[in-house]
């Protein structure tokens, strides 16, 4: 699915700590309305760069949302940049749990970071890099004609910190 980033409800960065790329509903609501609420994990591709992602789907109980929303969070330290308007390419690849409601913040916050961890993991296997690899490869085949070893060398999806924390360990994160 596809949109432009809109801005949110504003809690993803300031509340929790952990920042989203709210999609657009009218863009991607065609997709996403039949989807089974709760978290997923993929790749979120922006212009030629893509991330692994963790996305919700649905309500968001904790905050008795009244609007489905698709909200992925990018495994990459953006810093204060934001890419608000800009087209974000998402592929969802796992489903890792349904959506529910938590007694407090502090518990939705450990949850999300379990999704994340969890996250890190299950798009480090093969099968799920290639699925990052099609995401970059969608609409860029005429570049990467062009520049001749371009697909070779360019990595099909951007490392995270605990990437390169793993690499610089010798191991996995």
């Amino acid at each position: 699915m596809s949109s432009k980033v809109i801005k949110g409800f504003g809690r993803g960065s300031k509340l929790l700590g952990i920042p989203t790329a709210n999609m657009c509903m009218k863009e991607v609501g065609h997709t996403a309305d039949p989807m089974e609420t709760g978290i997923y994990c993929g790749f979120a591709r922006l212009g030629d760069v893509v991330y692994k992602a963790v996305v919700s789907i649905g309500w968001n109980p904790y905050f008795d949302n009244k609007e489905k929303t698709v909200e992925p969070h990018l495994l990459h330290d953006f810093g204060d940049n934001d890419f608000y308007g800009e087209t974000l390419h998402l592929r969802i690849c796992s489903y890792i749990r349904p959506e529910m409601n938590f007694v407090s913040l502090d518990d939705l916050i450990r949850a999300i970071h379990g999704d994340i961890a969890y996250a890190h993991q299950k798009l480090a296997e093969p099968e799920m890099l290639q699925a990052g690899q099609a995401l970059r490869d969608l609409d860029t085949g005429a570049a990467a004609a062009a520049t001749p070893g371009a697909a070779a060398t360019a990595p099909a999806v951007a490392p995270t910190a605990e990437d390169q924390a793993a690499d610089e360990d010798g191991g996995d994160a």
